[in-house]
């Protein structure tokens, strides 16, 4: 399976998925794809099924997991909440080779990256990695909405936010 989770599944709470799809994408990124809980699953750990999640609650469907994955012989750390990180402090985290997950202003998202073209809220992805193309740095996104349902949207998968987009 891909790193890239969709967080348009079909399942109740799809539309508001963003958090627990990318928490499962960064599950998969951090174990090699030895645990890949659905969003569903990770909701499910949440205990809320009414929206969107808080920082504590990405903590609360993360953490679970970490059992599962020492079980397959992964070693995975707590979250680590940060509110009001320095975006220098987010890269360099980055850059060490760690993931991030992201909440960000869909409405700031340039048409061409978005899996929605009308959703302007609040949205969370997951972040790995960093590359330089063309002297400008440029970050790994994985979009919980990409999934290539019409062909205007970007195809399930990463893409490459310039810095000042993310």
């Amino acid at each position: 399976m891909p790193t890239q989770v969709i967080q348009l599944d079909g399942s109740p709470h799809a539309a508001t998925n963003c958090g627990p799809a990318s928490i499962a994408a960064a599950l998969r990124w951090a174990t090699e794809h030895d645990v890949e809980p659905t969003p569903s699953q990770v909701r499910k750990h949440i205990g809320d099924f009414t929206g969107g999640i808080s920082p504590d609650q990405v903590r609360a469907g993360w953490a679970p997991y970490i059992d599962v994955a020492a079980k397959k012989g992964w070693s995975l750390q707590d979250v680590q909440y940060r509110p009001g990180i320095p975006f220098d402090r987010l890269m360099a985290t980055l850059d060490k080779g760690h993931g991030a997950l992201v909440p960000i202003a869909y409405s700031q998202v340039p048409m061409r990256l978005r899996g929605s073209k009308t959703f302007k809220g609040m949205h969370a992805i997951f972040c790995a990695g960093t590359r330089t193309a063309n002297g400008a740095v440029q970050d790994k996104v994985y979009d919980p909405l990409n999934d290539g349902r019409r062909d205007e949207l970007p195809r399930r998968g990463p893409v490459w936010y310039s810095e000042p987009v993310l």
